[in-house]
This record gives C-alpha cells, structure tokens and sequence, in this order.
C-alpha cells in the first residue's frame, strides 16, 4: 500500500473489477479515454486476468485516508527497467462530490514518488486529449511538461481530437521536494 497525504494507493483486487467497471462505463468519466467504448464485466475479468500476467503494469485503487472508500483508480504502464521508464495513466476519480479536493494530485504525487524512489524509473510520461484543460492542470502542477502534440490522432466524440504528450523526469520531482524524506 502506497501512503500519500490524503489518500491511499492500494493494488487492484479482482474484487474491485465491478467497480472499475461501472466508472468506466459512466458517460463523464469514458468521455476522457482514448477506449470510448463500454466496459462488459466478463470484459474486465479477462483484462484482468492478462493484466496479471504482464509484469509491466501496476493499478492502484485510490482510497481516502479517512475511512475506506474507493475513490479512483491510478496506474503505471508500460514499466521498462531497463530504460527507466513508464507510462503513467488510468486515473480517475469517480464521484463528482469527491473531485477538487486534493485527491487526484496527492494520488500522482503519491504514485510518482514510488516510481523514482521505489521503482528508480528515470523517466514518466502520459497522452492527454490536449482540450481536457483540467487534467492538464493537473498534470501541470505535479511537475508534468508538455512535450509535443499528435495532431488528429484519436477519432473520438464524433471528431479527430489532438493528444498532448507529457512527461517529468525523476530530477525534476525530486527537486520539487513534495514530501519529506525525498
């Protein structure tokens, strides 16, 4: 279990799948990833199934420290050790009322300082639809820096929508200092 200031990483269960997949499935939520289409459960066992046996992946629940709610879900993907790097992804904060309130930042910032401290990745990056202006914000103020723009890349909500590429390096959160002991 990963411990940040607000909230609690903890590793998905199999028992979180119908969770997982009835956030995915909301309109709101779907709308902000590239995979627009809705989620079975039979699905999610599958993906779940495969997800254990990859070895390069690693998704978190996203708990509130006060109680045991779940709130989202947080991962990395793509984990390469040999050249120190991952793709950060898959967060989401699933109830409106819980959104703004700190959780979502102190869950990346929780998740990227197991990645350079535990994991010792040099490098984490993520794709955003480039006009979802909040997550950037986010990312922004985590220590993310934009990269480059895939123009049209994704057909997505009747369109072809831009991807903005980001990523922070472990120099660059290290010297933030977000938390004691780093």
């Amino acid at each position: 279990m990963l411990i940040g200031q607000k909230v609690l990483l903890r590793p998905l269960e199999r028992q979180d799948l119908s969770l997982l997949a009835a956030w995915r499935n909301d309109p709101e939520i779907r709308r902000h990833f590239f995979n627009p289409y809705p989620i079975t459960l039979s699905g999610q066992d599958k993906w779940y199934d495969a997800y254990l046996g990859r070895g390069d992946a690693l998704l978190f629940i996203i708990q509130g420290k006060e109680g045991d709610k779940a709130l989202g879900s947080i991962g990395l993907d793509r984990i390469d050790h040999r050249n120190q790097s991952a793709e950060y992804g898959r967060l989401l904060i699933a109830d409106v009322a819980d959104r703004q309130q700190g959780y979502a930042r102190d869950a990346s910032i929780t998740l990227l300082r197991y990645a350079f401290t535990e994991l010792n990745l040099n490098r984490v990056y993520l794709e955003v639809f480039a006009d979802n202006k909040a997550a950037i914000r986010l990312y922004e103020r985590c220590g993310f820096r934009r990269e480059g723009t895939n123009r049209q890349a994704v057909f997505a909500g009747g369109r072809f929508r831009d991807i903005l590429m980001m990523s922070i390096l472990r120099c660059e959160f290290l010297a933030r200092g977000e938390y004691q002991g780093i």
